[in-house]
């Protein structure tokens, strides 16, 4: 009765330190997985403690532990994911693959733990002794959101910043290399930031530094470009985090609510934050440029599916470097899993074009979204997701649509839900 009673007791104290450990983790955790390392090192001090407070069922302890994540996940998976699989059955698909992640990275680290722990029992350390890494573990498990808070403040005021002014200064280095004076819009072509894992997508390149993506992009699709944008954004579940920004000026852009304030460097690189409240630049008069001024309806609006939907804009333009051309606005279509209109690869699907003329204009274009019925997605079928608008300005072919110019990228201050 004494064994099975230990049995009992140290299953039951795996369920709990396991149930614990992974809730603090999973309420925290994001879609790069903030914390892993936490968390599995927080499973091996709990488990290498069971296994000391219970030598005789140590095995026992840390099994309890691993399952209490696989049952965690499928009570998470119940309770948000049901309703969705009910009302689009093709929504959530992958839950199966999530389970089995859980029961994979809960095991390894506990059972590691309780083998060592038992281990240790053998010697004659006294039992009291196997509750600091117990406790320890729980103290991990309670002080995850200081600590992620913690590295979150570093990246984002240390990491990140440092990383744009290094990308910047390649820029400038690589046009001084240029006999045309002009930038590059591939990352990839940046040898003083070599080390940065560059991927291509159709509105430049980005590359992906913990909880944020960076993307190169807003430059004119032509061989010589005379201008750049190099934005980062959060991609966190659980922060907001500053926004930044940088073109070929130099000025940095750090905005965070109406609290932002833009920041500038100087030739020496150093970052200097000003108490000018003002977080867009006006366009360069000389250059080919394209604004959306607003769109009906407002935004904040969650638009129906499943059938065409039309949207009011008005746009303004200037266009300097011919005297004409066809401006077009494509409707950018993102997943649910997407940080709304933030996604670095917008598929677009319909677009409304008209012709233009050289000079600053206002117009106003009606752009019809199809509804994500598939029919402009070879029958892809999304359920629910967010859009954007991504405005493009094309060559007139002697009155025909040619070659792109200039491709301005999803204009996130406009994004919209969509779902059933």
């Amino acid at each position: 009765m004494t064994a099975l009673l230990t049995e009992l007791w140290a299953v039951a104290s795996g369920l709990v330190a396991g149930a614990f450990l992974f809730f603090r983790y999973y309420t925290l955790q994001t879609d790069h997985l903030w914390g892993l390392r936490w968390y599995e090192g927080a499973l091996l001090l709990a488990g290498l403690g069971l296994a000391g407070l219970f030598p005789e069922a140590w095995l026992g302890a840390a099994l309890s532990m691993a399952v209490a994540a696989f049952l965690g996940t499928g009570v998470e998976t119940y309770l948000e994911t049901y309703l969705e699989i009910s009302r689009d059955p093709g929504c959530c698909n992958l839950w199966p693959i999530g389970l089995a992640m859980s029961l994979i990275l809960g095991f390894p680290a506990p059972l590691i733990g309780g083998a060592i722990g038992r281990v240790l029992a053998r010697m004659p350390v006294p039992k009291f002794v196997y509750a600091l890494p117990l406790a320890a573990a729980l103290g991990i498990g309670a002080s995850l959101p200081v600590i992620q808070q913690a590295e979150y403040r570093r990246i984002e005021t240390d990491e990140i910043p440092a990383l744009l002014k290094r990308i910047y200064a390649a820029e400038i280095s690589f046009r001084a290399r240029r006999a045309d004076q002009a930038f590059t819009c591939d990352g990839r072509q940046l040898p003083e930031v070599r080390n940065v894992r560059w991927t291509r997508s159709e509105e430049g390149t980005f590359t992906v530094v913990q909880h944020y993506t960076i993307t190169l992009e807003e430059c004119p699709n032509e061989a010589s470009p005379h201008r750049f944008r190099l934005t980062a954004f959060s991609r966190g579940q659980t922060r907001t985090g500053p926004r930044f920004s940088i073109d070929e000026t130099g000025e940095l852009v750090i905005s965070r609510g109406s609290a932002a304030g833009p920041a500038s460097i100087d030739e020496s690189g150093k970052l200097a934050r000003s108490d000018d409240r003002k977080t867009l630049r006006e366009p360069d008069p000389q250059m080919d440029f394209v604004q959306i001024l607003g769109i009906s309806p407002q935004r904040g609006v969650t638009v129906p599916r499943g059938q065409p939907y039309v949207f009011h804009m008005e746009v303004l333009y200037n266009l300097t470097s011919m005297d004409g051309a066809f401006l077009a606005v494509s409707v950018g279509q993102l997943p649910r899993s997407s940080d709304r209109c933030s996604g670095v690869s917008a598929e677009l699907t319909d677009a409304a074009e008209v012709p233009i003329m050289r000079g600053k204009h206002t117009l106003k274009l009606d752009v019809t979204w199809s509804g994500d019925t598939g029919r402009a997605t070879r029958g892809r079928v999304l359920g629910s997701g967010f859009l954007g608008f991504a405005p493009s300005i094309w060559e007139n072919d002697h009155g025909r649509r040619g070659r792109r110019l200039h491709y301005f990228g999803v204009d996130r201050e406009y994004c919209y839900a969509f779902g059933p």
